[in-house]
C-alpha cells in the first residue's frame, strides 16, 4: 500500500469534506463524519471545490493509506 498524504481544505456546499492532495487534485469524502479511506474517497467533478463526487477510488487497483496533514511538507 502506498501512503497518501491529504489536507482538508473545507466543507462544500452539501456538507461533504474537501481534502487536496499535493499536486492539487481534490478529494471528497462521501462519508460526511467518516475518516478518509480508499472506501469513502472520490474523486471531483472537473476538480471543483463544489463539484459534483466523481470516480470513487475504491476501484482503483492502486491501493492508498491516507494521512490527513495541516501542510504539505515539500522536499527541496
Amino acid at each position: 500500500m502506498k501512503e497518501l498524504e491529504i489536507k482538508f481544505i473545507g466543507k462544500d456546499s452539501h456538507g461533504r469534506p474537501v481534502y487536496e492532495t499535493e499536486d492539487g487534485l481534490l478529494l471528497k469524502n462521501i462519508e460526511l463524519n467518516g475518516v478518509p479511506t480508499q472506501g469513502n474517497l472520490t474523486t471531483v467533478l472537473y476538480n471543483n471545490f463544489d463539484g459534483e463526487p466523481d470516480f470513487p477510488l475504491k476501484y482503483k487497483t492502486k491501493r492508498y493509506v491516507f494521512t490527513v496533514v495541516k501542510e504539505f511538507l515539500r522536499s527541496e
